[in-house]
């Protein structure tokens, strides 16, 4: 059975496009996987007539789901691709960006503690307390694979302090950098400063409280 044949198959099967939660999927080219005889590539282009807030890789998964049900009548395995034309990645729109933008304007301060170094010197034994006083300028959303994705609050610093001082706001970006951030775990400011973003992205078209994908939310300093 050539390709062309599948694709009128198929779209015959689907009634000629998807509708998944309000996204429009449109098959448009069927070709010979480069891998294997037994598995073909189908090809589909993206309309969004409602504006939604999607992730690409959450709804590869949901056409997952229906090409299964049509492999056995071709006796082929199907790999689902997207066309140059569909933006990848987490697509922010709408109501959904303005409630992340909301989360990420209300985190004014961002406030962390180091302690001493284990010299063995008496010359400092305080912990140094130190004070990010910042401006969201910004959302960001550039990194994404099958199992997570990123957003980054793009924020500005106005001021920062040591222990209730004035303080070079760059060398205090470069501490919470270079040595808080990197003794704690991933999710750490996802859980401490942003943890609101997940109910907002709580929907079937990016699953961030789902746990095949994970959400990351960090601070990007624009300096």
């Amino acid at each position: 059975m050539d390709n062309e044949k599948i694709l009128n198959i198929f779209k015959k099967f689907i009634d000629n496009y998807l509708n998944i939660h309000g996204l429009i999927l449109i098959p448009v080219k069927v070709e010979q996987s480069f891998k294997r005889y037994d598995r073909i590539n189908i090809y589909f282009d993206l309309e969004n007539p409602n504006n939604s807030s999607y992730l690409s890789t959450v709804v590869q998964d949901h056409i997952y789901d229906e090409t299964e049900q049509f492999e056995p009548f071709i006796n082929k395995k199907i790999d689902v691709f997207f066309t140059p034309n569909v933006k990848l990645g987490l697509n922010l729109n709408g109501d959904t960006l303005s409630k992340v933008e909301k989360i990420f304007d209300s985190v004014k301060v961002i406030e962390f503690t180091i302690g001493p170094p284990l010299t063995g010197y008496l010359d400092d034994i305080t912990d140094k307390k130190y004070k990010l006083f910042v401006k969201s300028i910004g959302v960001e959303t550039s990194y994404y694979d099958d199992e997570s994705f990123y957003i980054y609050n793009k924020v500005k610093v106005l001021r920062a302090t040591l222990d209730g001082k004035t303080h070079n706001s760059n060398d205090v970006i470069k501490e919470y950098v270079d040595n808080f951030l990197l003794n704690k775990e991933t999710y750490y400011e996802t859980e401490t400063y942003y943890i609101e973003v997940d109910r907002v992205l709580n929907s079937k078209l990016i699953n961030a409280t789902n746990e095949s994908v994970a959400g990351y939310y960090d601070t990007k300093f624009i300096r």
